[in-house]
């Protein structure tokens, strides 16, 4: 990989200066590279030189190592947003399980858009949908009761729907404090959704 990268610094004596070194590589969430930092510096943003682009945040400064340590930039979203907004679930034998969730990435075209980001049920008299709509009723309680959503690193209210007031990209997080058990027609009709990252989510217990 060996990319370009520098640190803007804010160590704890509040003097601000810019760190030059190697991206050495990415694996799962975390960036290792080669750059001086001084103490206090976690924190601060990682960019590349060539696009200028943010990519994490650094995390780790390790003398013992021969690399430094940061965060990459979702992952940090999704830490920023569980200290914030107090998402530190922990299950009966104290662990925290907070991992348990999905990315999503949003393209709304419009401004003041109601999107549909997680699916309801909706109602049918007729007979051959009946099925479909026990499914997705029983299918709403368990989701609504278990999921918390964040859309860029703000925890909103519950919702199946959410009215964007911009036009734009946005990442949506849906965070569960317990392993689900019916994941039917969850996305049904997002069509506003361009990626689901599924890689982090627990379906142990799913059953449909």
């Amino acid at each position: 990989m060996y990319e370009s990268i520098y640190i803007l610094n804010y160590s704890k004596n509040k003097d601000i200066f810019v760190s030059y070194g190697k991206l050495l590589d990415i694996n799962n969430n975390e960036i290792f590279h080669k750059c001086d930092l001084r103490e206090g510096s976690s924190g601060s943003p990682i960019c590349l030189m060539n696009t200028q682009k943010l990519i994490g945040i650094q995390f780790e400064n390790t003398k013992q190592n021969k690399y430094n340590k940061g965060l990459l930039l979702i992952y940090s979203i999704i830490e920023f947003a569980k200290i914030k907004n107090n998402l530190l679930i922990i299950d009966k034998e104290g662990n925290n399980i907070t991992y348990n969730y999905i990315i999503g990435e949003l393209n709304i075209k419009e401004d003041s858009q109601n999107i549909r980001i997680i699916n309801s049920y909706e109602q049918s008299n007729s007979e051959d949908k009946y099925i479909k709509y026990e499914q997705e009723n029983e299918n709403e309680k368990e989701i609504k009761d278990n999921c918390k959503i964040i859309i860029n690193a703000e925890l909103i209210p519950f919702t199946f729907f959410h009215k964007f007031n911009k036009k734009g990209k946005y990442t949506i997080l849906y965070i569960f404090k317990k392993n689900i058990t019916k994941t039917n027609y969850m996305f049904n009709g997002c069509s506003s959704l361009t990626n689901i990252n599924l890689s982090n989510f627990n379906t142990n217990n799913v059953k449909i």
